[in-house]
Formats: C-alpha cells, structure tokens, sequence
C-alpha cells in the first residue's frame, strides 16, 4: 500500500472512531421502586461506585456513611468536593462538583440501597444532551442532539433551567385548570403529578367526582395519599397536546413529570437548547396523542 493511501486510510479511520465516540451508553439497573442506578468512575478512587440518577435533583454523596468515605480517602470534615473529572462509560466529565447531604440517609433502603453512594443530578449533564431509553434500560450522552437518534418530527418542549442546578422545568396546562410548573424527574414512579392545593377551589370541586384518591407506599415504607384523575387534554406549553391522560394530586409529592409517564417514551434532554424531546414508543404512549375517542 502506497504511502498515500495509508494516510487517507488513517484519516478515514480518525474520523470514523470519532464518529463513533460521539454517543456514550451507559446501561443502568432500575431499583424496584423506580431510581435509575448508574456507575460512575470518580477521580482519585479506584474502584467504581454507584449512583442514582435524578434529572430534579443534585450531585451529593452521602453523610451517613462516613467510614465509607473515609476508605475512599475522602475528608469526611468537608462538606462539598471538587474533582477534576468522573467517568460514565466511556465518556469524560471535567471538574465535578459535589456536596454531602443529611438527607439522602434518610431514604429508605428500598429507595436507596447502602450500595449506593449518591446522587448525579442535571447540573452534571449542562450543555450536553442526554437520552434516556427505557426500553434497552440505556442512558445515551452526546455533546449534541443531532448526535442522538430523534426521529424526524418527534415532539418537544421547552424547558428552562435555574443557573445552579439546570433542573429542567416546563410547563403545562391540563383542561379546566391553570398553567403549572414543573419538574422533569426519572427516578420518580409517578405520572404527572400537581399539587394537590394548586388547582382552583371551584374546579376541583366540580371534577371531584372524577377523582379517586389512593394511599401508596411510595418507597415500600412511607405512605402518601394521591389523588386520580383523567383530563380531556394537556397542552405542553403550546408545543402539543395529549388526550385523555391521568394526573396525579398530591401534597406528599412536588410537582414532576415522573417516570410513570416518561418511561412510555423515548426521552431526549438537550440540555444546551433547552429542549425536551418525547418519542412515544408505547401503544398506550401513542394514544395520548389522539383527540377525542370515536
């Protein structure tokens, strides 16, 4: 083979591996009650760890196991740590915040095994754009949305992002009732959930009889009341609409789009445009955007 042709051959293959470590994919195990664990390779510690990972939430470790932290050579008098980079499979994240929080020992164990060491929240993923694949249990990182397999057309919303933290809020606006903010959380096994004051008086009561309210053990230990009920429609920020879709009432619970609902989709965050795609991918999901039954 001529000089030459080994040269174009190389670039070739340059670009090609290139093209190929766009995406990362990052199989996760799902807990019973619906947190989506990952492994994550941080820094100065030699052995990987386990993370859950919530889009409405933050990077923290947790303070109930300080011997834990002490054997992974962590000061356990600090209160947040800088690393110069994590790893999620393949892919390579430079200067990683975290903090250590009370709360997180507080979870049941069901909902948050000795296992697991923390929480990965959105602020990990800014200007990146994220893939949650339900149906192969994989999460898909790329630098941009167009890297990512969307289909042509797929629907979206947008979505903005608090300068701290970019959890990713949208809003909604169910029948007969007023816009709502909020969250977007895929480790929580709930549908659309508002608060259960939020509504206005008078609607609620009009609907009441539609409504059929449960006791649920939301992480198998701690109880909460919901509230049920199907609305005609829900326009996602004057992006689209859905049909015939429940929602949730609760005070136990902030409001969220949870993995009840997302998990019928395909779910892409860009997080860099601010932008939340959902690719049904369910029968039941497919549904959603008919109108009125014939």
């Amino acid at each position: 083979m001529s000089a030459k042709k080994i040269f174009i051959f190389l670039i070739v293959s340059l670009l090609f591996s290139s093209t190929y470590a766009k995406v990362t994919e990052i199989p996760y195990t799902q807990l019973p009650t619906g947190q989506l664990v990952v492994e994550l390779t941080i820094d100065g510690i030699d052995l990987p760890q386990l993370f859950i990972v919530e889009t409405s939430g933050g990077n923290f470790l947790r303070s109930d196991m300080n011997y834990r932290l002490s054997t992974l050579g962590l000061d356990t008098l600090k209160k947040g740590y800088k690393f110069a980079h994590i790893k999620m499979g393949d892919r390579t994240i430079e200067k990683v915040k975290f903090e250590t929080k009370n709360k997180l020992g507080k979870r049941s164990e069901y909902s948050f095994p000795n296992a697991v060491l923390g929480t990965i929240g959105s602020q990990l993923f800014k200007d990146l754009s994220v893939q949650f694949d339900f149906q192969k249990k994989v999460i898909r990182i790329a630098d941009t949305k167009e890297e990512l397999n969307i289909p042509e057309g797929t629907n979206y919303i947008p979505f903005s992002q608090s300068f701290l933290n970019h959890i990713p809020i949208i809003e909604i606006q169910p029948w007969q009732y007023m816009t709502q903010r909020l969250e977007v959380e895929v480790s929580v096994p709930l549908g659309i959930v508002l608060a259960w004051n939020g509504p206005a008086l008078e609607v609620r009561y009009r609907n009441n009889t539609n409504m059929q309210s449960y006791k649920v053990k939301l992480d198998d230990v701690k109880t909460i009341t919901i509230t049920e009920q199907f609305v005609k429609t829900i326009d996602f920020d004057h992006s689209f609409s859905i049909y015939n879709a429940p929602i949730t009432f609760s005070d136990d619970v902030k409001p969220l789009l949870g993995y009840q609902f997302l998990n019928q989709f395909l779910v892409t965050f860009d997080y860099d445009k601010g932008k939340l795609y959902l690719d049904p991918q369910t029968k039941e999901a497919k549904a959603l955007f008919e109108s009125e039954k014939k």
